[in-house]
């Protein structure tokens, strides 16, 4: 299941990493797309990526490609905001903090920071049969993992 979790991530590593240079360089007006690219652009990525109402691709084939790892993380943990499987998910991709705050909705990419230590700790605690994979998705980057996944275990 890591190794799952592990292929999923390297193929949206790259993505996320151009994404945020890209939406930051928007940001600061290096760049510039017409009103109606811009509306483009905008529905491309949401359909793309999608949001934390899970109507993404994203979010399907993370789901398909480790076994329904979502559906088990609402299962497990009913009481977790869209915000907070919005960092599942873009987490488990290997996007930055600042992509996930853009594409969750989140206030600030230190928001997000904040609450992966949050879920980090809440998941120490529990007891539930997934808890390794939803540590892994937690994870910062895919060269980072074996070592994470050994911190978080411990």
């Amino acid at each position: 299941m890591l190794h799952n979790l592990f292929l999923f991530r390297t193929k949206y590593e790259y993505a996320g990493k151009f994404l945020t240079k890209l939406l930051k360089d928007y940001e600061m007006h290096f760049i510039f797309f017409s009103q109606n690219r811009e509306e483009f652009y905008k529905s491309e990525l949401k359909s793309e990526f999608g949001n934390s109402n899970f109507k993404g691709d994203l979010q399907y084939e993370l789901n398909r490609e480790l076994d329904g790892v979502l559906s088990r993380l609402k299962k497990d943990f009913p009481y977790f905001s869209k915000e907070d499987f919005a960092i599942f998910c873009y987490s488990a991709a290997g996007f930055q903090d600042y992509l996930i705050a853009r594409f969750g909705n989140i206030s600030s990419p230190k928001r997000v920071s904040a609450r992966r230590a949050q879920l980090r700790e809440i998941l120490k605690e529990s007891d539930r049969e997934w808890r390794v994979i939803y540590l892994a998705m937690l994870s910062t980057t895919p060269a980072d993992n074996q070592r994470r996944w050994n911190q978080d275990l411990a």
